[in-house]
């Protein structure tokens, strides 16, 4: 099927840029994406170099939402069990927080497009072995070649509520997709360090190195990696506009690419003005998914307990943040189970752990009023209960926002 797609990007009202691209559909199997963009960037077939997909983080999948999204973002994902951000103005199943010039990280807008990614670099805590740290993953369209010279650019922003600043992000690449069952920072040696000193919490700064490729790279990480060596950070003044400033370094990512030495990269590149960020009217809160059970991604309990393992907060930090932001809505919190035990006992438990994230939401400030929970035990499976993985995906905490209690 042969679409037209139109892409814009607006700056406080101002058409920008408009550009039609024919192309087959992205949602077509993957096999047919060399098809699809071929076609799409016809336009600029001489200079489709880049060998990275969905570079800038436009194409999505808009069928479902979750405060950590990168899910959504097709080609990317997170390669370890920490949850980076995705940030997309143009869907609107996405505009509950990530409306990039509204959010509680601080004011920002995508450098192109629509979209782009976030994550806590380094949240130090109390230690190395306590630090955590986000990561996203990208797909190349073509294994690298052994000796050969690329160079990768990555363009990023450091958030205004960061209390910290990264000497280096680093980049790793790998011969196959890593997803570590860790929550840890990964311990990769990466081939590329990126000078990170240069980045502001105002402008778009692009970071780039060249390296020469080991051979049959199919995928690469951004972030910072516990390699044996002693993480470098400074300390920084965040905005006095932020609500909530944190020990952290928090960087916004945008339009990445990885080219052979010597050639260009593929992408159109309008005449843009440099992004300068204005004051935003905070007192109108952006529209928010109503009457849609939302699954909660990365709550832990213990098997059999209800009490939030400290792996959770990141996630329940960003929930009270949106409803803080969102001051009109109420929220309802439901359990459920696996149908594995009594019937009863699964009811029990998955209402206290509804009550778990409840209890914390109020901790954080957010007024019981607003909240309701309700425990199901195993009713609604949104998954087989047949296998480990189907009942994995049942055992859950859901929650549906509203603008009536």
């Amino acid at each position: 099927m042969i679409k037209a797609f139109i892409f814009w990007n607006t700056n406080n009202g101002r058409n920008l840029y408009k550009t039609i691209h024919l192309g087959i559909s992205y949602i077509l199997m993957k096999s047919m994406r060399n098809i699809f963009l071929c076609l799409a960037l016809s336009a600029f077939a001489s200079h489709s170099q880049n060998l990275v997909f969905n570079p800038g983080f436009e194409y999505y999948r808009c069928s479902g939402w979750s405060i950590s999204s990168i899910e959504l973002c097709t080609d990317w994902s997170a390669p370890s069990e920490q949850t980076p951000d995705y940030f997309n103005n143009a869907c609107a199943q996405f505009k509950t927080s990530v409306i990039p010039d509204l959010h509680w990280w601080g004011p920002q807008l995508p450098r192109t497009g629509n979209s782009y990614m976030g994550i806590i670099a380094i949240r130090p805590n109390n230690g190395p072995e306590d630090a955590l740290c986000e990561y996203i993953q990208g797909t190349l369209r073509k294994p690298l070649e052994e000796g050969v010279k690329y160079t990768i650019s990555v363009n990023v922003s450091l958030a205004e509520c960061s209390m910290l600043s990264l000497k280096y992000l680093d980049v790793y690449f790998s011969e196959k997709k890593i997803k570590d069952k860790n929550l840890r920072p990964l311990k990769y040696n990466p081939q590329v360090r990126l000078s990170s000193e240069g980045a502001d919490t105002v402008n778009w700064v692009t970071l780039s190195q060249t390296f020469t490729a080991r051979g049959n790279e199919t995928h690469f990480i951004i972030g910072c990696f516990d390699n044996g060596k002693k993480v470098k950070y400074s300390k920084v003044r965040p905005s006095k506009a932020i609500k909530g400033p944190r020990d952290e370094a928090y960087y916004f990512i945008d339009d990445v690419s990885v080219v052979e030495e010597g050639t260009e990269d593929f992408e159109p590149k309008p005449e843009l003005p440099v992004v300068v960020k204005t004051k935003v009217d905070t007192s109108k809160p952006k529209p928010v998914v109503i009457d849609v059970p939302i699954v909660l991604k990365n709550i832990f309990f213990e098997t059999g307990k209800f009490e939030l393992l400290p792996q959770s907060f990141a996630e329940l930090d960003k929930l009270a943040n949106t409803l803080k932001e969102n001051p009109e809505t109420f929220i309802k919190i439901n359990g459920y189970t696996d149908n594995v035990g009594k019937k009863q006992d699964n009811i029990t438990l998955s209402l206290n752990r509804a009550k778990a994230v409840f209890d914390y939401l109020v901790q954080k400030g957010i007024d019981a009023a607003r909240l309701s929970h309700e425990g199901f035990g195993d009713k609604n499976p949104i998954s087989t209960n047949d296998t480990e993985s189907g009942r994995e995906q049942n055992r859950r905490v859901e929650f549906i926002l509203s603008k009536k209690k």
